[in-house]
C-alpha cells in the first residue's frame, strides 16, 4: 500500500515538473512571439522561434511580414515560418493575396517568392495576370524561377503598361538566363520609357549579359567621327562648370568651338533662308547623334555642378550619374567605338 502510494506521488511529482517545464517553454515562447513587433532584432527573434518549431508563432510571423517595412524583416519572418510550418504557411500567404491592404498583399507575394514553394505558382500567375498585383507577383514568380512563367514574363515584357512591362524584366533577371540578354538590349534601345530602359539596363548588368563589339544598331562610321568630334568639344565645356550655368544653351552662344562643331555635323541648322533638299534619312542620323551627345553631355554637366556644391543633394547627383549611364550605354550600342568619359565621381 506504502508502495502503491510512493508511486503515485512520484508520478504526480513527475506530471507537476512536466507541467511547469511546459509552462516555461511556452511562457517563453509567448514572450518571443510578443517581442516579434516591437524587437529592433525581429529577425534574431524569428530565428529561435524557426529553432524551437512554435507552430503557434506561424500567425504572428505572417503578420509581421505583411506589416514591417524593412524587406530583411520581411525576408527572415518568411524563411522562419517556412521552416516551422511550410504548409500552412503557403496556405495562409497564398490566402493573403487578396488582402485588402495592397502593401501586405504584396508583401505576402514577395515571402512567396523568398520560400519558393510551387504551391505557390498558379496563384501567383492570376494575381499578376487580374492586374491586382502585377508587380509583385511578378517579381515572385521570378524568385520562384518557374519554368511556365517565364513565357508570360517575356509575353508581358512588351506590354502597353510600362509598369508591367519593368516588372515583368525585373522577373526575367531573376532566372538568370542570358538567352534573354538580346530582347534586353532591344527594349533598352527602343522602349519608349525612361524608367523601362533604366530597367532593363540592370537587368543586363544583372544578368551580366555579354558585351559584343558588334551591335545591331550601329551606325556608319562616317556619323560616328561626328559624334566623336561633338565629344572631344563638349568635354571641355561641361568641365568649366564656372562658366556655364545651362549647359546646351550657354554652349551654343558662348562657344565657338561648339557652334562650330555642330555646324558641320548639322549645317541645316545654321543656314538661314530656304532649305536646301537633304537626305532624310543622313539628316536624321546627324540630328540622333547632334541630339545624343547633347543630351549626354548636359547630364554630365549638370552632374559636376551638383557634385562641386559643399551641400550635395545625393538623391539628384544618383538620378543623373544614372542618366549618364544610360545615355554613355545608347551611345555606345550605337558607334562601339566611341572614346567616352566616365561619369563624375558621386
Amino acid at each position: 500500500m506504502i508502495r502503491s502510494i510512493t508511486f503515485l506521488l512520484i508520478n504526480l511529482m513527475l506530471c507537476l515538473l512536466l507541467l511547469v517545464v511546459s509552462s516555461c517553454k511556452n511562457d517563453s515562447a509567448a514572450k518571443t512571439i510578443d517581442s516579434l513587433s516591437t524587437s529592433t532584432t525581429p529577425c534574431v527573434a524569428a530565428a529561435e522561434l524557426a529553432q524551437r518549431r512554435e507552430k503557434q508563432a506561424v500567425e504572428p510571423l505572417i503578420e509581421l511580414l505583411k506589416r514591417h517595412q524593412d524587406v530583411e524583416v520581411q525576408k527572415c519572418s518568411a524563411e522562419a515560418v517556412a521552416a516551422i510550418d511550410i504548409d500552412g504557411a503557403v496556405t495562409r500567404l497564398i490566402a493573403s493575396l487578396d488582402d485588402s491592404d495592397l502593401l501586405a498583399a504584396s508583401r505576402a507575394a514577395f515571402a512567396l517568392g523568398i520560400i519558393k514553394d510551387k504551391r505557390a505558382v498558379a496563384p501567383l500567375q492570376t494575381a499578376f495576370l487580374g492586374s491586382r498585383l502585377p508587380c509583385p507577383a511578378a517579381i515572385a514568380l521570378g524568385m520562384i524561377k518557374d519554368p511556365s512563367s517565364k513565357d508570360l514574363m517575356m509575353k508581358a515584357a512588351s506590354h502597353q503598361d510600362s509598369s508591367i512591362r519593368g516588372c515583368a524584366i525585373q522577373a526575367l533577371a531573376y532566372y538568370g538566363d542570358v538567352s534573354v540578354c538580346g530582347m534586353l538590349a532591344d527594349i533598352f534601345m527602343t522602349d519608349n520609357d525612361t524608367g523601362v530602359r533604366f530597367t532593363a539596363s540592370a537587368a543586363k548588368d544583372f544578368l551580366k549579359c555579354p558585351v559584343t563589339a558588334a551591335s545591331k544598331y550601329a551606325i556608319e562610321d562616317k556619323y560616328c567621327k561626328g559624334a566623336q568630334k561633338l565629344i572631344d568639344v563638349a568635354i571641355p565645356l561641361f568641365n568649366n562648370t564656372a562658366g556655364l550655368k545651362d549647359w546646351q544653351a550657354n554652349a551654343w552662344e558662348e562657344s565657338p568651338q561648339w557652334r562650330n562643331a555642330v555646324a558641320e555635323i548639322l549645317p541645316e541648322l545654321g543656314t538661314p533662308g530656304p532649305q536646301p533638299a537633304v537626305d532624310e534619312k543622313d539628316f536624321a542620323l546627324r540630328m540622333s547623334i547632334y541630339s545624343a551627345v547633347s543630351s549626354w553631355g548636359g547630364s554630365m554637366f549638370h552632374c559636376r555642378l551638383l557634385t562641386a556644391k559643399d551641400q550635395k543633394d545625393e538623391i539628384l547627383i544618383n538620378t543623373r550619374l544614372g542618366e549618364i549611364k544610360l545615355k554613355r550605354e545608347q551611345l555606345l550600342q550605337v558607334c562601339p567605338g566611341l572614346r567616352l568619359p566616365e561619369a563624375p565621381a558621386g
